[in-house]
């Protein structure tokens, strides 16, 4: 598990950069477990984002 412990954030933005969703979680209370709904996004490209002061993660993603 790349995020073991601490408060982690998810994000997920536009490619214009605009943030559209944000989630805090703890890794240890939450099963080690991300859940984010996107179904209510429009179909496109975003870039998702997880960070917990250490770490920081980054990748795209396609809606359909």
């Amino acid at each position: 598990m790349l995020f073991r412990s601490g408060v982690t954030a998810a994000e997920i933005h536009t490619m214009t950069g605009m943030t559209i969703l944000h989630k805090e979680f703890n890794p240890e209370s939450d099963g080690g477990r991300i859940v984010l709904d996107v179904s209510g996004l429009s179909p496109g490209i975003y870039t998702m984002r997880l960070a917990n002061g250490e770490l920081m993660l980054n990748r795209l993603f396609i809606k359909l």
